[in-house]
């Protein structure tokens, strides 16, 4: 169960430290190697010294889904890194679907969407518990103001200020039925990642963590 822990730990700081990950790589690169790739060794450095975690990362490499063969073919051989890193992208599947219905699922539409998710995503945990101060009935729900005074309140965490039009586009896609209240507990459940395999693993690290929590709470 620890281990399990460990790794749903793992899982979620690589996701919400992809883009400082990826230009601690680009740092370290050589012109001896191929352009995006990493050793192994360096691989864990990285993740070492952007997580800071004093952890042995190259045990992990299955667990995190790094290949057994590098990109030259060989057992244990480089890393590309932007591939590796790639799996780890946030996605809410909320807004997505929304995003679909809505007929806004251009190429600009779906990076600026992203930038937000990955913002969001990272912040997940400290805007959930503001929207839970504004829930003053215990419903999960909150208005569409709220949540855009939320969103607004914590811009110094995010390191980027929302345009007016980027919360109102996240309002629109979070609102599917227009009656000017969100559902955040759903928002916040829908993050998963962009690897299936990575989804499925973080998904039941997350159902083991909460049955364990309930059973604790039935012992007391």
């Amino acid at each position: 169960l620890m281990e399990n822990d460990i790794i749903s730990k793992l899982l979620q700081r690589v996701s919400e430290n992809r883009l400082a990950l990826v230009n601690w790589y680009r740092s370290v690169e050589t012109k001896e190697h191929e352009i995006g790739t990493v050793t192994r060794a360096q691989w864990a450095d990285g993740l070492k010294a952007v997580l800071k975690l004093n952890i042995p990362f190259l045990e992990f490499q299955d667990y995190l889904g790094l290949p057994k063969l590098g990109v030259n073919g060989k057992p244990k051989g480089e890393v590309d890194y932007m591939s590796f890193l790639q799996r780890f992208t946030p996605v809410n599947t909320t807004l997505e679907k929304n995003l679909w219905r809505s007929g806004g699922n251009d190429m600009a539409s779906r990076e600026r969407l992203q930038h937000i998710i990955e913002l969001l995503y990272k912040n997940r945990f400290e805007l959930e518990s503001l929207f839970r101060h504004f829930d003053l009935n215990g419903d999960e729900r909150i208005s569409a103001s709220e949540f855009r005074e939320g969103i607004l309140s914590m811009q110094h965490f995010f390191e980027h200020k929302f345009s007016e039009s980027e919360v109102d586009q996240l309002i629109q896609l979070l609102d599917e039925n227009s009656d000017g209240v969100i559902s955040y507990a759903e928002f916040f459940n829908s993050f998963t990642m962009h690897d299936p395999y990575l989804a499925q693993r973080q998904k039941a690290n997350e159902e083991v963590k909460k049955k364990l929590t309930v059973k604790q709470k039935k012992t007391k």
